[in-house]
């Protein structure tokens, strides 16, 4: 059987997403786009510890994911208030991450102590301010690379990927849990993911992302206008 490579699983996350949007920005009332849309965030999630796990150049890494966001929550304040998107979640998922990382070899207490009190702080915000997904949202990707740890502890030479993906399943089912709704399609992402393989694939989709997000982004708010103004 063959496995999907990294570069497939990024573009089916940019199909489900675009479908969702268009769904919650076109047509409202077929409810099976948003429930194909329910798989987009879960997948980003995935790719985003994983990208973590092996980028180079973290602040950058950090930097993309956020400055795309932050200009896509600027870009459409005129068109209908303040609205968040996954991007700015995703962000503090990665700090969360990069903390995890940083601190995970510096003793258990130290540990617990900085991982627990960046959560808390993480925690408020999303209480504070609307974060799209919420706080289980910001948790997803750390569901994978904590599940990544314990295993690499407990089950030593039995690849690490299983327990990796054994704590984004669990992850999964906490996201489907506390949003409830339609949201509870989220677990369907976990089948694309254990379908991956270890290949990223021939194309080079780097920096296709950040352009496609806020490009399709403004191309389907431009529909809905247009659509607006015929309907009168």
């Amino acid at each position: 059987m063959k496995l999907l490579t990294k570069n497939q699983l990024k573009i089916l996350a940019m199909v489900c997403m675009t479908i969702d949007h268009i769904g919650a920005m076109l047509f409202p009332q077929a409810v099976w786009l948003r429930v194909i849309g329910r798989l987009a965030f879960p997948l980003f999630s995935y790719c985003i510890a994983e990208g973590c796990r092996y980028t180079r150049n973290k602040a950058r890494y950090f930097g993309s994911v956020f400055a795309c966001g932050a200009v896509c929550v600027i870009a459409f304040l005129p068109f209908g208030g303040f609205y968040g998107n996954a991007l700015i979640t995703l962000s503090l998922s990665i700090l969360l991450l990069y903390g995890v990382e940083a601190w995970k070899s510096s003793g258990k207490l130290r540990f617990l102590v900085l991982t627990a009190a960046l959560a808390a702080a993480f925690y408020l915000l999303c209480r504070t301010v609307y974060i799209d997904y919420g706080f289980a949202g910001v948790l997803l990707p750390v569901y994978a690379a904590a599940g990544r740890i314990l295993w690499e502890h407990v089950f030593v030479g039995i690849p690490p990927v299983i327990g990796e993906r054994l704590g984004f399943a669990v992850g999964l089912l906490a996201l489907a849990g506390v949003m409830g709704g339609l949201q509870r399609f989220c677990v369907l992402a976990i089948f694309p993911i254990l379908l991956l393989g270890n290949e990223r694939g021939k194309w080079k989709m780097k920096h296709f992302f950040y352009i496609y997000y806020p490009a399709h982004l403004a191309l389907i708010g431009a529909m809905r206008m247009a659509l607006e103004a015929v309907a009168g």
